[in-house]
């Protein structure tokens, strides 16, 4: 039998090895130790992410004794985990000197990367979008990332493209960003209907800002109705503890919109959870406001409230305030033509005030012209 001494000189004995095993985890190890074993093709790639998960920023972006670049020891292909962690520290470091550079690089090892290595490091990989979005800005180019987020994504996703990746939210800010409104629609009319929090690192913010930036791409190609679902989407999505910032701000545009496309403020899906409505129409009041002078065809209160109100130019709505506004003359131009049908252009501008007969002229032929 065991005496209660031998017993105890086991425990302090795991105890000690537990400890020592703890040590040599967070023990630091060298870059120059790091790129070692990642060349010599002795440790499997989940024993690499280790070692190379441990590497602190300033590691990741400096070169070994020999000072030689890690980037040029290493291959894209080969060791594409490594050089993952290192092209994304140095992107976020870019600046307007080196940018270009680094972003060749980039862009090739999204070309070449090996999938199987990268899927190891979802989280990392997602950093690849903060590093695109960064290199345009210090750049000043924004156009320059947009095929490089399209190939990530592509390849990143299998070729799967009603999967949702960590770079989808980022890859339409980017396109916002530079204004390129139509280069995305190709993804975005494909229909998500798979959502992997594990294997694409995704939150539900990452989820509400592609559905939130996928309605103003869909705004910038006027296409209402499909920024309206979108934005459905957001407002209909579980929420947890309390109502995002996002939500906020996609009830706000989803007020907006629904008059440009519908003339009315559309109800909200059924299924949207209790409480998001009240807590977006308490932040949502002087939107809600436009809405009842939009619903009354009062186009003095409208303009009066937009006047007034500095919330709408703070918050960067005054593109959809202004075309709200044209909806509004519309409406009030057919509601007085269908009364008044006798009477001349120069007695309907009266009527309907802040516009000219010539400008009812061209508003006439152009909603004769769409019917």
């Amino acid at each position: 039998m065991q005496t209660e001494e031998s017993t105890s000189d086991q425990i302090q004995q795991q105890q000690q090895q537990q400890q020592q095993q703890q040590q040599q985890q967070t023990t630091q190890v060298t870059l120059d130790e790091t790129i070692g074993r990642i060349v010599s093709g002795q440790f499997t790639h989940a024993q690499n992410l280790k070692t190379l998960s441990r590497l602190t920023t300033q590691q990741l972006t400096s070169y070994t004794a020999d000072r030689l670049d890690p980037l040029t020891v290493i291959n894209p292909t080969n060791h594409s985990l490594a050089y993952l962690y290192f092209i994304t520290a140095r992107c976020l470091e870019a600046t307007e000197n080196n940018g270009l550079q680094l972003f060749q690089m980039l862009h090739h090892f999204v070309q070449v990367f090996e999938i199987e290595q990268v899927q190891l490091a979802s989280a990392r990989f997602a950093i690849i979008g903060k590093a695109l979005l960064h290199l345009a800005q210090v750049m000043q180019k924004p156009l320059l990332p947009l095929q490089t987020f399209k190939l990530a994504i592509v390849r990143f996703s299998n070729n799967n493209p009603h999967e949702l990746t960590s770079l989808h939210a980022p890859f339409l800010q980017a396109c916002i960003l530079a204004k390129a409104y139509r280069f995305p629609l190709e993804i975005l009319s494909k229909d998500i209907e798979i959502i992997d929090p594990k294997k694409h690192n995704i939150q539900i913010q990452g989820f509400l800002e592609y559905f939130y930036y996928g309605a103003i791409v869909y705004i910038g190609n006027k296409r209402y109705h499909d920024a309206l679902e979108s934005l459905a989407i957001v407002l209909s999505a579980p929420i947890q503890k309390a109502i995002s910032a996002i939500q906020i701000a996609a009830y706000k545009k989803f007020v907006l919109v629904s008059l440009i496309a519908d003339g009315y403020l559309r109800t909200l899906p059924r299924y949207t959870a209790q409480g998001v409505e009240k807590v977006c129409r308490i932040h949502a009041t002087a939107y809600l406001n436009l809405a009842k002078a939009f619903a009354d065809t009062n186009t003095k209160q409208f303009k009066d409230l937009v006047t007034k109100t500095r919330v709408f130019e703070e918050e960067g709505q005054m593109g959809l305030v202004k075309q709200c506004f044209e909806a509004l003359r519309r409406k009030k131009i057919k509601a007085l033509t269908e009364v008044y049908v006798t009477v001349g252009l120069e007695e309907m501008a009266k009527k309907i005030g802040n516009v000219t007969a010539d400008e009812l002229e061209l508003i006439l032929i152009d909603m004769v012209g769409k019917g």
